[in-house]
């Protein structure tokens, strides 16, 4: 009987491929940088950008995990409107409304 151990970890710090997803959620860092998550062991980093809203009007990952601000909050979308944009400095529009300054 064999067995496969892990002696090493490593984290991968070179950027992803861009691709076009059509989701206004969907983000992509270029250059350094993390978005932050809030999980049941604390805060964690991750430069997966695929973002969706909630049933409360955060913006969660696809664990449903909140993505955090500066301030380490949970971004919630609390404007009217249909149509989310976020721009290159992440700041977050609602129908052309800035509703969170990235």
């Amino acid at each position: 009987m064999s067995y496969v151990g892990v002696t090493d970890q490593y984290t991968d710090h070179e950027p992803g491929k861009f691709k076009q997803t059509n989701s206004e959620l969907d983000m992509a860092l270029d250059g350094s940088g993390y978005f932050k998550v809030s999980t049941i062991e604390g805060i964690r980093y991750t430069r997966n950008g695929n973002f969706r809203l909630d049933t409360e009007n955060q913006i969660v990952n696809q664990k449903g995990q909140p993505v955090l601000n500066e301030q380490d909050e949970p971004i919630v979308i609390t404007g009217e409107g249909t149509e989310i944009s976020i721009d290159a400095y992440g700041n977050i529009f609602v129908d052309l409304h800035m509703i969170i300054s990235g």
